[in-house]
């Protein structure tokens, strides 16, 4: 099987399993998801790097109604998303490539969205 190229903005269709869950407020139960989408936010050479075994990654939601300050926002069709969705820099994490390549290489997001998610991450380390 050919291991999809993983760059900066690629857009990957995962098991839920491998993202990790937001904390929630007690007693609420979280949505059952078949499918979550992630996009890489890592540069080309940490991306390219082989010796590198994860890349930063942050999930994407499609409940644009509870985007906040630290989300950034991506429009339908920007990296193939069927809709409007919100890039969440809060849940920011680090994933296999491994991991990340055993899903669906969906697309990747423009450079200006990719440039705006990662302005939003800077934000939310810095403030």
């Amino acid at each position: 099987m050919n291991r999809p190229e993983i760059h900066p903005g690629a857009v990957f269709r995962l098991r839920p399993d491998l993202v990790p869950l937001p904390v929630l407020p007690a007693g609420t139960v979280p949505k059952h998801h078949d499918e979550m989408f992630v996009v890489v936010v890592s540069g080309p050479s940490h991306c390219a790097d082989h010796l590198e075994p994860t890349v930063l990654v942050m999930p994407l939601s499609s409940r644009t109604d509870m985007g906040g300050r630290y989300d950034a926002f991506v429009k339908r069709g920007d990296g193939n998303a069927d809709h409007d969705v919100i890039a969440q820099t809060d849940l920011t994490f680090w994933l296999s490539k491994d991991d990340l390549a055993s899903g669906q290489l969906r697309g990747t997001v423009m450079t200006d969205t990719l440039m705006r998610i990662r302005q939003t991450l800077r934000s939310t380390i810095e403030s």
